[in-house]
């Protein structure tokens, strides 16, 4: 099992309704090659596990905040989670699922009371033969202050990253799913993401690419490797030098290669890597050096927990946090009084709820409901701008379904008068087959008449 994080987070005026369509479509557009897409069809098709699309994209709708979503993925090898019991629903491997993303937004949200977390959406996808569960989280929070501020569930920083690292391992150790930090499971080479797609694209065109030639380059390394030529990856930099290629630039996970003064080409991979201290440091002689303890990672785990805890406390918390129940409901959606007002334009919370901080509902003695001190006429207006919205809204589908009404029936018109214009030229054309037979037997006629001539 391995966590991934994607890059897309919603910029400015961005809607949320992308990100929930992209997961959740049939059908999607792959970039075969430079402005040509195709439809591809996803089968089996994704599957919604956990959240409500539409109350995630109200988020992101009412996100104020420049980044307004994170998303990523948690992917299972095939010998991890079957993608037949899981689609099939085996009620073993769907504890298993639920389990992980209850511990994932644990880790995510620590600290933070469950109706105070933003909603979330977990969709499964199946279609590549293995299962990967893919999550959006909205990047706002109503803090325990009443205030609404920004929170990133996986922020660019030391401490965050081996949280999660504690986090995957502590899964594939509980569960016995592969470890992708083992070095040997490592790839000796690759290449940046952009470049494995454009090298694709050329491959599925007939053109020979430049992966090609790395894998050629790549290739004589690990013969050198197995021979004992090469023992580390400073043997690699002195090759490459006796070769009269220069090395411009050494880093912690690649190396660069100047071929010559106008090509550049950066190597990633275990080869590459300053842990490339020997064969077995990088999994190279199939011996695995990385070994999962299972009190080393709970220690781990939990001590980069806390701190995440104390950060979330700190920069978030507040009295309201203090008298929410910890162990409520699971849902998270259990207040709606919360998202609406992390959500809502200040105007449209205060002309619904009025003034107050903590709103309740109430039934007044003449039976008219009351919603944190405002009546229902003092809802008026927002009911009222609703309805007129709701009104265009149906006017403008009724203008679209009279325009859809008459198209159909010019439609109808004119396959009518084609289907008339066909028949005609049939009746045409039977009558010309049956002048042409006539025809071709009276030629026959004349021509058997004049063999019958004598030739005097």
């Amino acid at each position: 099992m391995i966590i991934g994080w994607l890059e897309h987070y919603g910029q400015a005026g961005s809607r949320g309704k992308t990100a929930t369509r992209y997961l959740l479509d049939k059908r999607v557009t792959n970039n075969v090659k430079p402005g040509c897409n195709r439809l591809v069809k996803r089968d089996p098709p994704p599957e919604l596990l956990r959240g409500i699309p539409r109350l995630f994209e109200a988020a992101i709708k009412a996100c104020c905040f420049k980044r307004k979503y994170t998303s990523g993925y948690i992917s299972f090898e095939k010998g991890d989670i079957s993608v037949s019991d899981f689609n099939s629903r085996d009620e073993g491997v769907r504890i298993t699922i639920n389990k992980i993303m209850d511990d994932f937004e644990n880790t995510a949200f620590v600290g933070i009371p469950r109706k105070f977390r933003p909603p979330s959406v977990w969709v499964a996808h199946t279609d590549k033969g293995r299962v990967e569960l893919h999550f959006l989280t909205p990047r706002t929070i109503l803090c325990g202050d009443e205030r609404i501020r920004s929170i990133n569930v996986h922020p660019p920083t030391k401490s965050s990253s081996q949280l999660w690292m504690a986090f995957q391992d502590m899964q594939n150790e509980r569960y016995g799913m592969a470890d992708p930090a083992d070095p040997a499971r490592s790839r000796a080479y690759k290449q940046a993401h952009f470049q494995t797609k454009r090298e694709a694209r050329k491959r599925k065109n007939g053109a020979r690419s430049s992966e090609d030639y790395n894998a050629m380059l790549h290739d004589l390394f690990l013969k050198l490797i197995r021979e004992g030529a090469i023992k580390c990856r400073n043997d690699i930099v002195t090759v490459l030098k006796a070769a009269g290629y220069r090395v411009p630039r050494v880093g912690k996970d690649y190396i660069t290669i100047e071929f010559s003064p106008d090509r550049k080409r950066r190597f990633f991979g275990a080869i590459f890597s300053e842990r490339f201290s020997s064969p077995t440091a990088i999994g190279l002689d199939g011996k695995s050096t990385r070994i999962l303890d299972k009190y080393e990672i709970e220690k781990r785990y939990k001590h980069h927990l806390t701190k995440r805890a104390e950060f979330h406390n700190n920069r978030y918390g507040g009295p309201a946090w203090q008298e929410a129940n910890p162990h409520a409901d699971a849902s998270q959606f259990c207040d709606p009084r919360a998202y609406l007002k992390a959500t809502m334009e200040p105007e449209a919370f205060k002309s619904l709820f009025g003034n107050c901080i903590n709103p309740k509902i109430e039934v007044t003695s003449n039976g008219t409901d009351r919603v944190g001190g405002a009546s229902a006429t003092g809802r008026a207006s927002h009911n009222e701008k609703f309805q007129n919205e709701l009104r265009e809204m149906k006017e403008q589908f009724d203008s679209l379904q009279a325009r859809v009404e008459a198209r159909e029936i010019r439609l109808s018109f004119r396959i009518e008068s084609l289907t008339k214009q066909c028949n005609e030229l049939s009746t045409r054309l039977e009558h010309s087959m049956k002048a042409n037979t006539a025809l071709i037997a009276q030629h026959q006629k004349i021509a058997d008449e004049l063999k019958n001539i004598p030739q005097n």
